[in-house]
């Protein structure tokens, strides 16, 4: 459990970063707080998620997303 909660903390402090720039964090398709996404990444059990970035046309990230992906 201290692997999740430190993988939790690390992703949330990146994630909490970008939304003081400005930038959405999405999980699924929803828009969300980066402490939620976060929780969501380090604590689901048999899921995992990509991320995806989205950028304006000047090269600025804009969104950062989860989406969820099967391994198979």
């Amino acid at each position: 459990m201290k692997n999740k909660y430190n993988l939790f903390i690390t992703l949330k402090n990146e994630l909490e970063s970008y939304e003081k720039q400005g930038t959405k964090i999405s999980f699924k398709g929803e828009y969300v707080p980066a402490e939620y996404a976060a929780m969501m990444c380090a604590f689901r059990e048999k899921s995992s998620f990509m991320r995806d970035y989205i950028f304006d046309d000047k090269g600025k990230i804009t969104e950062v997303g989860f989406d969820q992906i099967r391994l198979y």
